[in-house]
């Protein structure tokens, strides 16, 4: 069998894109913050079965509450970059993009002291075959990258690539997330996904999953959280913000952790290539 890897995105419930047409993000200092209660939780079911896991901050969130990305990296968990503030990748402008490289960068590694290698677009949002971007995240001492879906109706990058890490450049890496095929059909795992899946069709998928390759799973502090202050106004969006979370993604998750496979942080994945 190969590892998993349990990955988090750290940001709170109103950070996520389906909010980006609903309001601004001038408003997010108005807003009730749930991120403590989620991350905690996340954290804890990883402390319980000493699992070190890849936590992909935020550099808003890094600013806010530079005590959670000291108490991670203490731990052992492998710290990462998610952007500054979620916007979208192909949203930005290549000198946008950078600039928020840069920033979100220096940021986190202020406060942690220490390089961080890892990268992952909000909302997977990175079209990794452009050559612009990989080298922006490389100026920046990126080693790898985690932002692309082997499937074209999934990611930002339409071509068909590997399912297994490989090498973009000389010395950069891109991390797939991860999917498995149940009835002839590719289902991603993770996330809303993950949420949506019955327990049984979540650890079927990852098992045989991790009989091929590594396996990422993605989750969010606020899916471990049962409600939230409010909600997108968009029914189809609403159910994929709010399917299962909370106690049922934290059974879900628990369930997984508790086949006893080995873990590795996704550094790891590329440091043993």
């Amino acid at each position: 069998m190969k590892s998993l890897c349990i990955s988090y995105d750290i940001e709170d419930y109103y950070m996520a894109s389906c909010y980006d047409n609903q309001y601004s993000r001038n408003n997010w200092n108005f807003f009730e913050s749930k991120l403590l209660k989620g991350y905690y939780k996340g954290l804890e079911i990883l402390q319980k079965k000493g699992i070190k896991g890849t936590f992909f901050f935020l550099g808003v969130v890094s600013e806010k509450h530079p005590e959670i990305l000291k108490e991670a990296f203490n731990q052992g968990h492998e710290i990462a970059s998610h952007g500054y503030d979620h916007r979208l990748v192909s949203s930005l402008s290549l000198k946008e993009f950078e600039d928020d490289i840069k920033k979100s960068t220096d940021i986190i590694e202020s406060i942690i002291g220490n390089k961080i290698f890892g990268y992952r677009a909000p909302t997977f949002s990175l079209d990794i075959t452009s050559k612009e971007h990989i080298d922006v995240l490389k100026k920046y001492g990126y080693k790898y990258d985690s932002s692309y879906f082997p499937l074209s109706w999934k990611s930002n990058t339409k071509d068909n690539l590997s399912k297994d890490p490989f090498k973009i450049d000389n010395d950069f890496w891109e991390i797939p997330l991860s999917t498995s095929k149940f009835l002839n059909f590719e289902m991603p795992i993770g996330g809303g996904y993950f949420r949506l899946y019955p327990k049984g069709l979540n650890n079927h998928l990852i098992k045989k999953s991790l009989k091929e390759r590594d396996t990422i799973i993605y989750l969010h502090p606020w899916e471990f959280l049962n409600t939230h202050p409010f909600y997108p106004k968009n029914r189809l969006t609403l159910f994929r913000h709010t399917v299962n979370i909370g106690d049922n993604t934290i059974s879900k998750l628990e369930s997984i952790l508790s086949k006893g496979y080995q873990s590795k942080k996704m550094i790891e994945l590329i440091n043993e290539k």
